[in-house]
């Protein structure tokens, strides 16, 4: 079953005896982005502020109850690499198969093979770990393995190329990884950690933060019991560093870094790697916060960045990155994993029933500006005809009597017509224009020779009055041809009435003639526009020539 544990932050958790160290992180298209570390205390403090913005909550096992070991496989498909995991992972576990949960990262792969490393973990273990947070009000989203998580953490804040290893010291574990760029090679867990040592100081009042190395040397030679834990876990790590660094071939340790409880006592980390003869590495500050501070939080980081989306989702979404450990699975599963998905779900359907809303007001509005622009081509295709919607309406019922129930006996008005209703009466408008017989227009509605010369004597830019009020003819009428080229007749009913107008004027000012000629082109009562006026100019001599506005009515168009 698909896990939906999208979130653009996780928080690493590590449970300590004063607290739960926290770290919080964001993905970004850079990368993971350290945004918080701190400290909460469950017998104090709300652990309610976890859960804001809905982060996903990632803890681990302890490094012993985790096992990690190098396989190799013949194959290569991620579907068959998971098939055959079982099977394979059978002979490296102590104890039997059906009490383990399996996990994997893939370290590299050939044409024919595919080299990964192996977690196992018992199902009793994962169990007894998720009831222990669950009694803090606290239910992790995925459980991890400790290894995986100092693994991301070398590779984002000490080296990706490097072989480096990292040692972090807990209280009463202590988790070891040989890390080669960025890759997890070998690993180390033991029962025995800081607890020792801290107990002796304790009782010895020799507890500082501000110890050096110096003082650390100084103290282990005095022969006490705080001197003999100094020195165990001294000889812990250097058995670590040895036993670890015989798992390179050919290759040997670079670097090492001490992590967890360890860092903040200045110069232990100095006086527990003399011994390895391997440069120690400090993780890289950022804006926020120091070497230290990264590196006393190294586990809750590396848990939180493994969580983010990058490493979750499958290798075909996010090729590069397939490096989440989860021991959650089966019938441990997380509980709730659509808890994330009910507000944006609800944000989802809520949006589509925003839009679905939206393009059913826009599609009404749409169909009745639609119905208007019929109704009015229906306005004017009775006007065509000479008959006015109240006459044809008459006309309609008398064919149709049944017409009128569907408006309660009452003759509609326009605006009560549906498209239905106009259909209909449009399709009894077709039979009865098809029924009326073929004929065209014989009376001309068009400008007579009388009407145009008229309207010539009259124009403001031929006859202007003076000072005096006298009208005065700027332009002289020399020649005048009316001509009607087109017209309907039997044969050419199609035809509409076309007259055509040749003008020569003359006048002795050129001004008063553009005058003339421009009130011509100028939208007017007489002058066709859509056809082209004519001009011509020679020696104070003007020809001109356009149409005239046909207004006839013709039937059936």
């Amino acid at each position: 079953m698909f896990n939906f544990k999208f979130s653009t932050i996780s928080i690493g958790l590590e449970r300590l005896p004063e607290g739960i160290k926290c770290a919080a992180v964001e993905t970004s298209r850079k990368g993971p982005i350290l945004k918080n570390l701190f400290l909460l205390n469950p017998a104090t403090d709300n652990v309610k502020p976890l859960y804001t913005f809905h982060p996903i909550l990632t803890t681990c096992l302890n490094g012993t109850d985790v096992l990690a070991r190098t396989l190799i496989l013949p194959i290569t498909k991620n579907k068959d690499i998971a098939a055959a995991l079982t099977f394979q992972a059978e002979p490296l576990l102590p104890y039997p198969i059906d009490e383990a949960l399996l996990s994997y990262q893939i370290i590299n792969k050939n044409a024919d093979s595919t080299t990964l490393t192996l977690f196992a973990a018992k199902k009793e273990s994962v169990n007894n770990h998720i009831e222990s947070w669950k009694s803090l009000n606290i239910e992790p989203e995925i459980v991890s393995a400790p290894q995986a998580a100092l693994t991301s953490f070398v590779k984002n804040f000490i080296s990706d190329e490097q072989t480096c290893l990292i040692i972090h010291l807990q209280r009463q574990n202590t988790t070891a990884a040989l890390v080669s760029k960025g890759k997890l090679v070998a690993s180390f867990g033991q029962q025995e950690g800081m607890d020792l040592l801290l107990t002796a100081l304790k009782k010895g009042n020799s507890l500082s933060a501000q110890k050096d190395l110096n003082d650390w040397n100084l103290l282990s030679e005095k022969g006490n019991e705080e001197s003999e834990a100094l020195k165990k876990l001294q000889q812990l790590v250097t058995k670590i560093g040895f036993a670890l660094a015989k798992e390179l071939r050919n290759e040997t340790i670079e670097g090492i870094a001490i992590t967890g409880e360890a860092v903040n006592y200045k110069g232990l980390d100095h006086y527990l790697t003399q011994h390895l003869n391997t440069p120690l590495k400090k993780a890289q500050p950022t804006d926020q916060f120091t070497s230290d501070q990264l590196q006393a939080f190294a586990l809750p980081i590396g848990l939180a960045i493994q969580s983010l989306p990058s490493n979750i989702f499958p290798a075909n979404i996010f090729p590069t990155n397939q490096s989440l450990i989860d021991f959650q699975q089966e019938e441990l599963s997380y509980a709730h994993p659509w808890r994330r998905l009910k507000l944006p779900v609800a944000i989802y359907f809520g949006l589509i029933g925003l839009l679905t809303f939206t393009f059913y007001t826009f599609s009404q509005h749409y169909l009745h500006y639609e119905e208007d622009l019929i109704k009015q081509s229906y306005v004017d295709l009775l006007a065509s005809t000479g008959k006015s919607p109240e006459q044809f309406e008459d006309t309609f019922d008398e064919k149709n009597p049944q017409a009128k129930e569907k408006f309660n006996g009452e003759t509609p008005t326009l605006t009560q017509l549906s498209a239905d209703d106009l259909r209909d009466r449009l399709a009894f408008l077709q039979k009865d224009l098809k029924a009326t017989p073929d004929s065209y227009p014989l009376f001309a509605n068009i400008p007579r020779v009388s009407d145009v010369l008229a309207w010539l004597s009259q124009h403001h830019a031929i006859v202007v009055p003076d000072e005096q009020g006298i009208p005065q003819t700027r332009l002289q009428i020399e020649d005048f041809n009316y001509t009607m080229v087109k017209r309907p007749q039997q044969g050419k009913k199609q035809e509409k009435y076309q007259v055509y107008v040749e003008l020569e004027l003359s006048s002795p000012t050129p001004k008063w003639a553009r005058e003339f000629h421009d009130a011509l082109i100028e939208p007017n009562d007489w002058v066709d526009n859509k056809n082209e006026v004519k001009w011509n100019a020679n020696r104070g001599k003007y020809k001109t020539s356009f149409f005239l506005k046909d207004k006839t009515v013709y039937p059936n168009r």
